[in-house]
């Protein structure tokens, strides 16, 4: 039998989740200056902005001489309103090869925002967003990310009840991209699986409401 106790933390968890996404589709990125801006100052800028602690580790990797190929945040906890000054910085980190935003909590708006960013950043060939709880809406930028950018050849992912015809098309274009560094792997997995019993009703909630707009989108 579920308790009031329980039924109200689950519904405490939804809140939250949906509050978290309607913050990330509200955000807008800053207006960069390309000649005086670095990824270090936007990031901390917008870190001010947003009214969150920035990552020390990030800080001092922006901070190098040496340009950043790979944007490595997995199993660093940024959190999901964190994760959106990274995302500002990132049409300055101009040789960037691969980001990997593995365990970041990014929900299908971040994706869309990141998906959005990466179009237009032919240095980016990979992305790995496995063990985030997104799932079509995001997958639908990432596909339309792929058509832009021709050479974002690999997406690893383990995604949330996503459409399988739609895995099969970012599959496709991701193998058609002409810079193809390694093979393609888009794998289906349940990610609400792994969560605690409790945290699963609320996130699931939001997968599944997620799935509907994937739903109507389609008709």
């Amino acid at each position: 039998m579920v308790s009031l106790a329980d039924n109200r933390w689950r519904l405490e968890a939804l809140t939250s989740a949906v509050d978290v996404e309607s913050v990330v589709k509200t955000w807008r990125a800053p207006v960069i200056d390309r000649e005086r801006d670095t990824p270090e100052s936007v990031y901390t800028a917008e870190c001010h902005r947003l009214a969150v602690k920035p990552n020390k580790r990030l800080v001092g990797e922006l901070r190098s001489a040496a340009p950043m190929t790979t944007l490595d945040l997995s199993t660093n906890f940024v959190g999901s309103v964190g994760i959106l000054p990274v995302l500002a910085a990132l049409p300055l980190m101009r040789q960037l090869v691969s980001v990997d935003l593995r365990w970041c909590q990014i929900l299908s708006a971040h994706v869309t925002l990141l998906a959005a960013t990466v179009a237009s950043m032919p240095s980016v060939t990979t992305l790995r967003l496995s063990d985030n709880p997104f799932a079509s809406l995001g997958v639908v930028a990432l596909l339309e990310a792929a058509q832009k950018n021709r050479s974002l050849s690999s997406i690893y992912d383990e995604m949330v009840d996503v459409v399988p015809t739609l895995l099969r098309k970012l599959e496709r274009q991701l193998k058609a991209n002409p810079d193809l560094a390694a093979k393609s792997e888009v794998t289906p997995r349940s990610w609400v699986q792994r969560l605690p019993n409790q945290c699963s009703a609320g996130i699931a909630a939001v997968v599944l409401a997620d799935l509907c707009h994937w739903v109507q989108f389609s008709r």
